[in-house]
């Protein structure tokens, strides 16, 4: 996968005269993030490039964000940008005026998950049995946020934790530079990782598994001792890794799986710690019962689990000091109805982000009923609650999350409904509309915030080669003023065709409008935007 890069900046260099890091202007260049050889054989496979990989419950090692993931997969994901950007790489005091409230198109993006070598082998044991062995390496460039950065040689390490990031200087004009603003730095460290999985399946529904990795990271800038700060996702202090048993066993309509975890690393204070996942699931023809409890100490710092958790973060990790208990319950009638429900609640064994959060209770519960009346009459209802207790606020998310977003994951409690009606209107063509209200107490705020959303959806495929969608989208982030949050309207047009068995197109064009208020909003609103997206796709 090859991308045309313009606002991409090249990995920073130490500038010893200065004690930070220096970057060049970014310019345009074709980058290669993306690409990868497969062979699959009917007992072993193999992938050398980029790629995924999980086992087991997610708990020691899963990049794929699969529900159930087995093994390693190739990774080709490259996200076309969702809005615009301010073209000023530094503060505003170092733009030329119109260059201040420009926008341009921001380069596409991508996860940086392994690079390198993954092979599996697979045959059976006697006769109730089959082994199945994975293993991997990795040698990956891998980008920073300039806030995750230390510099051990401009603090002492009894200092770690008031330690601020390095100044970052990029070349604004001739001879001229200026401090870059927060920003994500690619190539600040390589990392080398590697690792495997041995699975002894004894039926399609039992299993034990054991799976390890180690991970190193490499800082290559000469005259710098650098080392993750942390709020970083990665640990400090050198390597770091897990090693994990996992073990599944199912029977008529019962399914139950394991799985535990020991972390390691070097970092000040820590040493890795333990977490343990376990799933109890009771299934028949058309309901489903899931029980989910675990267990992530303080110290479980593990940059590479996706095993499920809270929005509250650590250190830049979610999956880390939590004990919760997670139920999920499904029953449906095909072609009449559909009941949802699920409730989530977890506690922090220890102090989190905030002095004296031990103890804090989360919850977070939902239940939606869908009703079939008739193909032009599908509506839905959906009730939603969070809680996070007091002092629950905590590190949310990591500083990367915009405002608004922040606000919604973080907010204290959070009640919220929303009512949906769905209409076949015809062969190939389906209407939907929906409006949802929130009732917010959120930490920031004095006293309560309203929140509001309103979408309508119009999907047609007037032919099977050509689909088509619409989509207009009200939302308003606290009904009682226009200052700081997301108040914007926002009209989407898609067309997708499929011209050939080989070659298909796609489009996209959104409209979006900015509702604050610009007498009383903190940053100006943006003006109207136009966006478009043309996506080329052939397969050969």
């Amino acid at each position: 996968m090859t991308t045309l890069a313009r606002r991409t900046l090249a990995p920073p260099r130490r500038d010893a005269r200065r004690r930070a890091f220096v970057v060049e202007a970014p310019g345009t260049s074709v980058t290669l993030p993306k690409l990868y050889v497969q062979w699959t054989g009917a007992r072993a496979s193999l992938l050398a490039g980029t790629y995924r990989l999980g086992f087991g419950q997610r708990l020691t090692l899963d990049t794929t964000a699969l529900p159930s993931p087995d093994g390693f997969l190739p990774d080709d994901d490259v996200r076309p940008p969702a809005g615009l950007e301010r073209a000023c790489l530094v503060g505003s005091a170092g733009c030329e005026p119109e260059e201040r409230l420009s926008d341009v198109t921001p380069d596409f993006r991508w996860d940086e998950g392994f690079r390198g070598v993954a092979g599996t082998v697979r045959g059976p044991l006697g006769a109730w049995a089959a082994l199945s062995l994975t293993g991997f390496g990795s040698y990956q460039s891998r980008a920073l946020a300039r806030h995750a950065v230390l510099d051990r040689s401009l603090c002492p390490s009894s200092a770690r934790g008031v330690c601020k990031a390095p100044d970052v200087w990029v070349s604004v004009a001739e001879g001229r530079w200026e401090k870059l603003t927060a920003r994500t730095l690619p190539g600040m460290f390589r990392e080398l990782a590697g690792g495997g999985n041995a699975t002894l399946a004894l039926s399609s529904r039992s299993h034990v598994g054991l799976t390890g990795w180690m991970a190193r990271p490499v800082w290559g800038q000469e005259g710098a001792q650098l080392d993750f700060q942390p709020n970083a996702r990665y640990p400090a202090g050198g390597a770091f890794g897990a090693f994990g048993l996992d073990a599944a066993w199912g029977r008529g309509a019962l399914d139950v799986f394991l799985e535990g975890t020991r972390s390691f690393d070097a970092a000040p204070g820590g040493g890795g710690d333990f977490g343990a996942v376990q799933r109890t699931v009771l299934s028949g023809a058309s309901r489903e019962l899931e029980l989910s409890l675990r267990y992530y100490g303080r110290g479980f710092a593990n940059p590479y689990s996706g095993a499920p958790s809270g929005p509250d973060a650590l250190e830049g990790l979610r999956v880390r000091n939590e004990l919760g208990a997670r139920l999920r319950y499904l029953h449906r009638e095909e072609g009449a109805w559909r009941l949802r429900g699920q409730v989530d609640a977890w506690t922090l064994p220890a102090d989190g982000a905030v002095s004296g959060s031990a103890g804090t209770l989360h919850a977070r519960a939902s239940v939606r009923g869908d009703l079939r009346v008739r193909p032009w009459l599908q509506p839905s209802l959906q009730v939603e609650v969070r809680d996070n207790g007091v002092g629950g606020m905590g590190a949310c998310a990591d500083d990367s999350l915009p405002e608004q977003e922040v606000a919604d994951l973080c907010a204290s409690a959070r009640y919220g409904v929303t009512a949906r009606v769905r209409s076949d209107v015809a062969k190939g063509l389906t209407v939907s509309l929906q409006y949802g209200h929130a009732r917010v107490q959120a930490p920031e705020t004095k006293g309560l915030r309203y929140d509001a959303q309103a979408v309508l959806d119009v999907r047609a495929q007037p032919l099977s080669s050509l689909k088509l969608h619409g989509r207009l989208v009200w939302k308003d982030q606290d009904l009682s003023e226009r200052s700081r949050l997301q108040q914007e309207l926002r009209t989407a047009l898609d067309v997708a065709w499929r011209v050939s068995s080989a070659v298909s197109a796609r489009g996209r064009y959104a409209w979006v409008l900015d509702l604050k208020d610009a007498r009383v909003a903190r940053v100006p609103p943006d003006p109207p935007r136009h966006l478009f997206h043309l996506e080329l796709e052939t397969r050969f």
